[in-house]
């Protein structure tokens, strides 16, 4: 698995790394106060000198600071990572920053061939330990082709159902409250959607065409938000299209299970460690399914 770097391991940076580090993903970090480094080398993570050390092998840098400022010093500044950082990695921009910081990070990114990710933080440290924080994401085409994975995932959540379906009744699932809120509703909001549009457009009465026409905005401002520069503009546009793209990936999703081609998405892999760096840059992940292209 390509190692995941972050700079700034304070509260959300530090919940969010042993996140991470729960999911058995290979974690580098890098903070101005020791003491957070140390606390999560104990939990298995690899501190590093500075961020450039930080970013060094790593596949997605999370850049986890306050403001703007900070984030210039993180990624440009003498000991910043994108001195060292290479075509194919990616930076997730997790301050709370103005489109106009985000464009100029992007650009500049960008032109080392690194994809940033617009990535603002909401939930607290609780929820970015537990993994249930939100994240107002925004970025380039290349980032929404991740989606793929996505609709693995949910293909996978109908073949859960169809072959344990004893997951269903509350007596044997002690975990059904999460199991209905996190996995079933996920994947019948499609459908309403869809049943919602459908009986707008032909029930007659004022009240289901101002429901018409407020659907159509919000696919329409949806739309707008898949293209990169409105979004990063936009946290409504882009917030609406991440919506759509997960509801369509679940449709599509189902598709895939009904077809019968979700399994033939993953195989196994194994979780050796891997101390080789160059390898790791070179092999595929480990330590998460990987698909078959």
């Amino acid at each position: 698995m390509r190692r995941v770097a972050i700079v700034g391991v304070g509260n959300m940076g530090g919940a969010i790394a042993q996140r991470i580090l729960d999911q058995r993903w290979p974690v580098q970090v890098f903070d101005i106060d020791p003491a957070k480094m140390a606390a999560l080398k104990a939990l298995g993570a690899t501190p590093r000198d500075d961020a450039a050390q930080a970013a060094i092998g790593c596949g997605v840098l999370i850049v986890c600071v306050v403001d703007a400022a900070q984030t210039e010093e993180a990624l440009f500044g003498a000991k910043g990572a994108a001195h060292v950082m290479r075509a194919g990695q990616s930076v997730l921009l997790c301050p709370t920053i103005s489109p106009t910081d985000v464009e100029g990070f992007a650009r500049r990114l960008g032109e080392l061939g690194v994809s940033a990710i617009d990535a603002p933080m909401s939930g607290g440290p609780a929820r970015a330990r537990d993994g249930t924080m939100s994240l107002m994401v925004a970025c380039d085409d290349a980032a929404f082709d991740a989606a793929q994975s996505l609709v693995r995932t949910l293909s996978g959540n109908f073949q859960l159902v169809a072959r344990l379906p004893s997951v269903l009744a509350p007596w044997r699932n002690p975990l059904w409250v999460q199991f209905l809120s996190h996995k079933l509703l996920r994947l019948a909001v499609p459908w309403l959607l869809i049943v919602t549009l459908i009986g707008s457009a032909i029930l007659p009465g004022p009240i289901y065409r101002i429901t018409l026409v407020a659907q159509l905005l919000m696919y329409a401002i949806a739309l707008a938000g898949l293209h990169p520069k409105i979004a990063s503009r936009s946290r409504l546009a882009s917030a609406a299209a991440s919506f759509v793209v997960l509801n369509a990936a679940a449709w599509r999703g189902f598709w895939v299970w009904l077809l019968g081609r979700a399994e033939a998405s993953w195989h196994k892999v194994s979780y050796a460690p891997r101390t080789d760096q160059a390898a790791a840059a070179r092999s595929p992940d480990v330590g998460v399914a990987t698909p078959h292209r």
